[in-house]
């Protein structure tokens, strides 16, 4: 699972450009993601970027499993404080959105966002939008199925991204497994998505339901595509039921709580609390009380210069996707690219002085030929005489249009001081994807 936290950075109740600041704050390695030229590598394995004026963090990959929640929550919390700490005096950080992540294979990724949006958005939505939100980005990205929404953290963020987790693989297990699993998820609704502008994806806004999700609650109600309606609060109680079967062996009895508690009402919706205002306190962080200080993840690990028996290596690529070090022996020079989800125990191999030998032997004889320059030449550890472009290792995102394009610099558009909605609420353009409009 990936989760990215977006926020506002004000100077007293005035807006400032996150861009005008972040190469001042001494964050950690820049230039290693070859996308992005405002992104910075921490030490913790996190990354700190722009995503136009606002400041984003996204948390290196967390496997799933019981307690994952536990460190998710405990990572967010860690590295907003982290990031406040180094802002100038009187700046602080306002959380307006939240992007959670979930691992699917790159066939099913426009499926599962298909059927996500007529089955689990409503109930993803009440567990992450206050009253003032507009609503749930849905979008395909490579090996993932993205869900933006509000910014949640503490016992909040944990319910929404067990929720996530669940709902998802309940959705990919209905397209993968045929007809039995579809059958056990919750009734399909009519629902208006919109195309999304800054990436490939759909929006499903607040009122694409017929009324007013975010206003009505659990008692709004919303169109099935078999006629009739159905309340929120039944298509919420059904979602989760279909979730947390999918949980089956990955949620602790105690995550699996606080999400029933949120379904229940024992604990209010977000939509249930308090109005929100901008320029207001932040609601309390309930994942904040814990003094624990997360361990480093494997892309933090990384990052320092090794010296090795007969070699010494760097980084000089670090994305979720891959990492790429340089090796240097004499004036011979070759390169390591490693997938991301074999990183650790490249890693561990690596500082146990098991891969020494190999990588010696790789530097002593005469160069090959062997270029680096495609992100299928990634899928698993491999050594390399030649770098080609950094961009073109990346994996290929989906346009605006649907076609799977080469990675390019993401070019944000200025949104002005006084703006109360992030870059993710701005407005959506006429249907051009071939799938918006009223579903089924």
């Amino acid at each position: 699972m990936g989760l990215e936290h977006e926020f506002r950075v004000f100077f007293g109740e005035e807006a400032v450009d996150f861009r005008s600041l972040v190469h001042d704050l001494h964050l950690g390695q820049p230039n290693l993601d070859p996308a992005d030229p405002n992104a910075y590598r921490l030490p913790s394995g996190a990354a700190v970027t722009c995503d136009g004026a606002e400041a984003e963090i996204a948390l290196a990959p967390t496997r799933v499993g019981p307690g994952f929640t536990e460190e998710l929550t405990l990572r967010a919390s860690h590295e907003r404080a982290a990031l406040a700490s180094r802002l100038p005096p009187r700046h602080r950080l306002v959380g307006c959105s939240t992007h959670l992540s979930v691992s699917v294979p790159d066939e099913l990724t426009q499926p599962v966002c298909r059927l996500y949006a007529t089955i689990f958005a409503p109930a993803m939505m009440l567990l992450m939008g206050r009253r003032d939100s507009p609503g749930l980005l849905i979008r395909p990205r490579p090996g993932r199925v993205e869900l933006g929404g509000e910014f949640v953290e503490g016992d909040k963020l944990a319910a929404a991204a067990l929720f996530a987790v669940g709902s998802v693989l309940a959705c990919q297990t209905a397209l993968s497994d045929g007809d039995l699993p579809r059958q056990r998820l919750p009734p399909e609704l009519l629902v208006r998505v919109d195309p999304a502008v800054e990436r490939f994806g759909w929006y499903v806004d607040r009122r694409a339901f017929g009324g007013d999700l975010y206003a009505d609650g659990r008692s709004a109600r919303l169109r099935s595509a078999k006629g009739g309606q159905l309340t929120a609060q039944d298509v919420l109680r059904r979602g989760w039921r279909a979730a947390r079967e999918a949980l089956a062996d990955i949620a602790s009895p105690e995550e699996l709580r606080l999400v029933q508690a949120e379904v229940d009402g024992d604990r209010p919706l977000p939509c249930e609390l308090a109005e929100h205002t901008p320029f207001g306190p932040e609601p309390a962080s309930d994942g904040a009380r814990s003094t624990r200080r997360p361990a480093p993840a494997a892309w933090g690990a990384a990052l320092p210069q090794r010296s090795r028996q007969g070699f010494e290596m760097a980084p000089v690529m670090v994305t979720w996707h891959a990492v790429v070090f340089v090796l240097v022996s004499g004036r011979r020079t070759a390169f390591a690219a490693v997938p991301g989800s074999h990183l650790d125990a490249f890693l561990e191999a690596l500082d146990a002085g098991l891969l020494d030998g190999e990588i010696a032997d790789y530097l002593k004889r005469r160069p090959g030929g062997r270029r680096l320059d495609g992100p299928s030449q990634m899928m698993a550890p491999g050594l390399f005489d030649e770098l080609g472009p950094r961009l073109a290792l990346l994996p290929p995102e989906l346009g605006r249009d649907g076609v799977p394009v080469a990675a390019v610099f993401q070019q944000q558009p200025w949104m002005s001081q006084g703006r109360r909605w992030s870059a993710w609420r701005r407005a959506f353009s006429p249907p051009r994807s071939g799938w918006a409009g009223e579903i089924p």
